[in-house]
């Protein structure tokens, strides 16, 4: 369990623990394998028909 921020202010709260849920999303996919910058089946280019 990640304990969330004790923040007096309730937005700066939320933000603090964006960010860090983030950093744990990114170093969780980074110890998976995962690249986060090329991410498998994600492409810039949209074909059309």
């Amino acid at each position: 369990m990640i304990p969330g921020s004790d923040c007096d202010d309730e937005i700066t709260s939320t933000i603090v623990d964006a960010i860090v849920l983030q950093r744990f999303a990114l170093e969780f996919s980074v110890a998976a394998g995962f690249n986060p910058d090329a991410p498998v089946g994600l492409s810039k280019v949209t074909f059309t028909n």
